[in-house]
């Protein structure tokens, strides 16, 4: 039998098992594992940049002879977005992202029905893409491939900035 199945088995059971004793309700936590699994996916693209910065940085630092030349920033934050348009393409298209994440989030209540844990994290992804590739959200075009993926990545970390800015700790959302 393969792991996966098993996996997939064991997570069934355990989902049909708490939400028969009522511990949990099946939509936020299918939500919620929907979610977990594609910053999973994504933080396995941070680590992965991160040791190609360090291959890069240790490169440059051996051809110049020189163990202070930094990488610049710019610098990083270009490759950062090329590996984050090559994960786009492979896993998560900028439409698939707005249907899977943003249109779930949507449908199943906002992110009001997410935990706090869950809404921490999209924080911390939304931080880092407004950091790392908000330069690069108004651009159709990344090096000499088309990328229509940067403006509507934009407009998902727009719309989940003011989202969970909403829901944030110490912010009260107005009551119709």
């Amino acid at each position: 039998m393969r792991r996966d199945s098993v996996v997939s088995n064991l997570f069934v059971v355990r989902l049909l098992q708490d939400c028969i004793t009522g511990e949990k309700e099946v939509v936020p936590y299918l939500l919620e594992w929907n979610i977990g699994g594609f910053l999973q996916l994504f933080k396995e693209v941070i680590l992965k940049t991160q040791v190609e910065l360090e291959k890069r940085k240790e490169r440059e630092q051996e051809e110049a002879g020189d163990q202070n030349s930094p990488i610049k920033e710019e610098d990083e934050n270009h490759i950062f977005a090329g590996l984050l348009l090559d994960w786009m393409d492979r896993f998560f298209p900028a439409p698939v992202i707005a249907n899977n994440v943003q249109g779930m989030i949507i449908r199943f209540g906002g992110v009001s029905v997410l935990t706090p844990s869950t809404q921490d994290s999209l924080r911390q992804w939304v931080v880092v893409l407004r950091e790392r590739v908000g330069p690069f959200f108004n651009c159709t075009q990344f090096g000499s491939r088309p990328c229509p993926s940067f403006p509507i990545l934009g407009e998902i970390v727009q719309w989940l900035e003011e989202q969970l800015a909403l829901h944030a700790e110490g912010h009260e959302v107005a009551k119709l």
